[in-house]
């Protein structure tokens, strides 16, 4: 699995040649379904940042750098509409055009449901000719494509009122082989509105936010002491922080949210911010994840990149308390930023809740990270 992609300015393409291939669950198929390219580089399932930049210098950004819709194209309160190509392989797939329809419009509702943002899109009533390609043509399509791909192709132009990259139109594929595969309806359908749900994802200006800790279990409790951090050794007791699948990943939603934001929604958030460091010195490009404390446990969190000076904001936090966990990204990820970053550190927790007040920010935060991985963080 891989992913392509071009400079801001004209096309950004993911695709992911066999990523339908194997007959695993839906779900387990579509988890490491999308890759978003950052800056000049594309990495691999599950270790990008979710946010496109505009190029910058640093390539990880907060919702107030990131690269949105020209207003123009599809402003707030707007509908977007997506042309599905006049293509023998709908009815091949699905049995039937309404049909077809239904998991176009199931792979939409997956972002259009989501509470905190402002997505109103739909499939047009007219079909789009037949072109089975990526294309430039003022129309986001959805189509199959012979070539194999999978996922989305995103075009970029640059504003010259506001002087910064938005997104100006998107277009969606399946692979051909979908049709031949001799899967049961059911399992067709589920793979194909995950895919597509996935691109759709990459077509409001996402990416794959890293995956949440799975190494370990953790306890949501106070302290003993007044040390603020609480390494971990191994494994702790406590309820098990859970891998949701991307679907009820709140961390999705609220990047959806932040980039399209309902009305009143900002003021119902808040964010932590802070910066990781390890050995005096800062820590560039590692992951920090923000975990609610409710009684159903650790779950939904929502996470981050420090950038090259250490520095992380976690954004779209709904009010409560909240633990951080800090650990590295791989080795393969800092080669690609050229950052020059550590990957033998290990796992921090912060074992003091972090409050976070709607329409407030919590700062200062600083988290303290200790080499002592015996290999590589791949």
């Amino acid at each position: 699995m891989r992913a392509e992609a071009s400079s801001p300015g004209g096309r950004r393409r993911i695709r992911f040649p066999g990523s339908l291939s194997s007959p695993r669950p839906a779900a387990r198929a579509a988890a490491a379904l999308l890759a978003a390219a950052v800056g000049a580089g594309a990495f691999g399932p599950a270790e990008a940042y979710r946010l496109y930049d505009h190029g910058a210098a640093d390539s990880v950004v907060t919702s107030a750098e990131a690269i949105a819709w020209a207003p123009e194209v599809w402003g707030p309160g707007a509908e977007l509409e997506w042309r599905r190509e006049d293509q023998p392989e709908w009815e091949a797939a699905f049995g039937s055009a309404d049909r077809a329809g239904a998991v176009i419009a199931r792979a939409l509702g997956a972002w259009s449901a989501i509470p905190g943002a402002d997505i109103r899109w739909s499939e047009a009533a007219t079909a789009a000719p037949f072109m089975g390609r990526w294309n430039r043509d003022a129309s986001n399509r959805v189509f199959f494509s012979a070539a194999g791909y999978v996922g989305a192709g995103v075009w970029f132009s640059r504003s010259r009122t506001r002087q910064v990259w938005e997104i100006s139109e998107c277009d969606v594929a399946l692979p051909s082989s979908l049709t031949q595969d001799g899967r049961d309806p059911e399992t067709l359908e589920s793979l194909a509105i995950e895919a597509l749900a996935e691109a759709f994802g990459a077509c409001l200006g996402l990416g794959s936010s890293a995956e949440p800790p799975t190494s370990a279990s953790v306890r949501a409790a106070e302290p003993e002491t007044d040390d603020p951090t609480s390494r971990l050794t191994g494994f702790l007791s406590g309820p098990q922080v859970e891998r949701p699948l991307w679907r009820s990943r709140y961390d999705h939603a609220v990047g959806a949210s932040l980039l399209r934001p309902r009305a009143g929604w900002l003021e119902t958030v808040g964010s932590i911010s802070g910066a990781l460091e390890a050995e005096g010195a800062p820590l560039a490009y590692a992951h920090v994840w923000a975990f609610p404390i409710g009684e159903g446990g650790l779950t939904d969190p929502v996470g981050a990149f420090s950038n090259r000076a250490g520095e992380f904001m976690i954004e779209g936090l709904r009010p409560g308390r909240y633990l951080l966990w800090a650990h590295p990204i791989n080795a393969d990820l800092h080669r690609l930023l050229g950052a020059g970053g550590r990957t033998e550190v290990n796992d921090t927790l912060r074992m003091l809740p972090v409050p976070v007040a709607a329409g407030e920010a919590t700062g200062g935060i600083v988290l303290t990270l200790e080499p002592n991985r015996a290999a590589p963080w791949r």
